[in-house]
């Protein structure tokens, strides 16, 4: 059996987010768990090119952070985000945009600490943060337990049951969230908000 053009396709549109160097490596791991061997009966050569097929494609400002898993970390992810969106052009996100998005990062990766790592302070999380004219994206991976947000009950907001408000928090605030499975036990959770509007994510997910 070949691996095929078709689990190749497959592999690349689950990761979209990856960088090139992401994506060779994601390749060639799916390539030996197929096989089963990492020894092959001929040369193996992968070349990956990002097409931007418009301006916004390419991110306008782009950095990157890792942290430990302690909760402590917290407040150096939360200003990573401030600093990040203040070098922001004008326009892109406003205060209430920055302030919605730090708190889905901060949900996001506090669930990674407490949930995907079940406590241990000695791993290792990675941040990376995207600007474009219309959008900022936050990248967040780890090697943790994967989430699986269709396990998660909606919150209940008459007090008789407790969970599910930080995912819940994490969807309000932000345009849109993925939960990926990446490569060789790594995980990620993708945020995009896009360009401030007129009025606030989170109070319209609570006011639903």
């Amino acid at each position: 059996e070949l691996f095929g053009h078709e689990r190749l396709a497959d592999l690349i549109a689950e990761n979209p987010c990856l960088s090139p160097r992401e994506m060779v490596d994601t390749i060639y791991s799916a390539i030996v768990a197929f096989s089963g061997s990492e020894k092959f009966s001929d040369d193996v050569t992968c070349v990956i090119v990002r097409i931007a097929d418009n301006v916004h494609s390419v991110p306008l400002l782009h950095t990157e952070m890792e942290v430990s898993s302690s909760l402590q970390e917290l407040a150096s992810v939360r200003a990573f985000v401030r600093h990040f969106c203040s070098t922001l052009p004008d326009g892109v996100l406003d205060q209430d945009g920055v302030h919605e998005l730090e708190i889905a990062v901060n949900e996001s990766v506090s669930n990674v600490m407490r949930h995907a790592y079940h406590g241990q302070t000695d791993r290792t999380i990675r941040l990376e943060a995207a600007a474009y004219p219309d959008k900022v994206a936050i990248y967040i991976q780890h090697t943790g337990d994967r989430f699986d947000p269709a396990r998660v009950r909606p919150p209940s907001f008459d007090g008789t049951r407790d969970g599910g408000f930080g995912v819940y928090m994490i969807a309000a605030c932000v345009d849109e969230v993925r939960y990926i499975e990446i490569a060789d036990g790594r995980n990620g959770i993708h945020l995009m908000k896009r360009k401030s509007k007129s009025y606030g994510g989170l109070q319209n997910g609570l006011a639903r």
